[in-house]
């Protein structure tokens, strides 16, 4: 890189056979090329060379992952579930709120995009059916609504 510039000095197809033909890291490519890692990394960017998925090492997937907590997480003070093809799963890991999945099984149906669960007392980790109160997300008696009254607005 010069300057601001970008030094085109490997060509994409050399980049390719490196990584997915000899199935390379980026930073054996900049070795062998004697390079620097974030140059061929730019490159890579430049040229919309797809990386490859990184893949657990020593089958660490899941249950043998030392991190796994059984599919549950905390976010942003809720508790969230793993729950695989679940329309509201988060592309991130498949997780989804826990108040939302023990309200759909209270009713016996998925929540609408206009529905969202309160927590009455509060609390975002009580998730159980006496403190969660069903609500609109918008209009008129909306979840937004009752905080906007609850801070005064």
């Amino acid at each position: 890189m010069v300057g601001n510039k970008l030094v085109l000095d490997v060509e994409k197809e050399i980049l390719v056979k490196l990584y997915y033909n000899e199935t390379m890291t980026l930073r054996e490519i900049s070795d062998k090329l004697n390079s620097g890692y974030k140059h061929i990394w730019r490159l890579f960017k430049y040229y919309n060379i797809p990386r490859r998925i990184a893949k657990p090492r020593n089958g660490q997937s899941k249950e043998k992952n030392h991190n796994w907590n059984g599919g549950k997480t905390t976010r942003k003070g809720y508790i969230e579930l793993r729950c695989k093809g679940h329309p509201r799963a988060k592309g991130d890991g498949f997780y989804v709120p826990e108040q939302v999945l023990v309200m759909e099984e209270y009713l016996g149906r998925y929540l609408t995009d206009n529905e969202v669960v309160h927590h009455i007392n509060g609390d975002k980790q009580d998730n159980h059916i006496g403190n969660l109160h069903l609500m609109k997300l918008s209009g008129e008696n909306s979840h937004t609504g009752l905080h906007n009254q609850m801070r005064g607005v």
